[in-house]
């Protein structure tokens, strides 16, 4: 009903997009989620920055359901979007915009096995993950399946003077605990 009484380029209908987006990716239709971000990104232009929070929601949106469509150039481009509009905190580590949980290791469920890994990894000026390397582990039957994972895992890229570069030397660690 927005969308055809109201301008493109409305709030309201951003807003409505943005929401059937949300309703979209959780029934699983990725395609209509995809279309309704894309226009909710419409909605949210403004000269002015007042809907910079809503616009970074969206396109972290749109990163997720991109890459859950095996789509990661079209979502390289909300990716570097976000890296233009966030800035970058060294003090903290980066917030994956995309992450795929690894699976548990069946020898390691069999067997009662928890433990961790820590990596370091590198994010280019596109959001990749590069320079996977393991750090510490608690037991190797991990190593696999923290590596494949974290080779999924999409950010934002790091900007200096406002061009995106490489953010190196940072770590991360993954826990694996069986439920009890």
């Amino acid at each position: 009903l927005y969308s055809k009484n109201l301008p493109a380029h409305d709030f309201r209908v951003g807003m409505a997009a943005f929401k059937m987006g949300k309703a979209s990716a959780h029934s699983r239709r990725l395609d209509d989620a995809k279309a309704y971000y894309k226009q909710a990104l419409i909605g949210f232009k403004s000269e002015d920055g007042r809907n910079h929070r809503i616009e970074l929601a969206t396109r972290a949106l749109l990163v997720s359901t991109l890459e859950s469509m095996g789509k990661s150039e079209e979502a390289t481009e909300h990716c570097i979007a976000i890296g233009q509009m966030t800035p970058w905190n060294p003090t903290q580590s980066p917030k994956p915009l995309y992450r795929l949980e690894p699976r548990y290791p069946k020898e390691a469920a069999r067997e009662g096995i928890n433990g961790w890994t820590k990596l370091s990894f590198s994010i280019s000026e596109t959001g990749f993950v590069e320079d996977i390397k393991l750090i510490e582990r608690s037991n190797r039957v991990f190593d696999k399946v923290s590596i494949e994972a974290l080779k999924n895992w999409r950010y934002s890229p790091k900007f200096v003077e406002g061009k995106a570069v490489k953010a190196e030397n940072l770590t991360l660690r993954l826990d694996y605990k069986l439920a009890v």
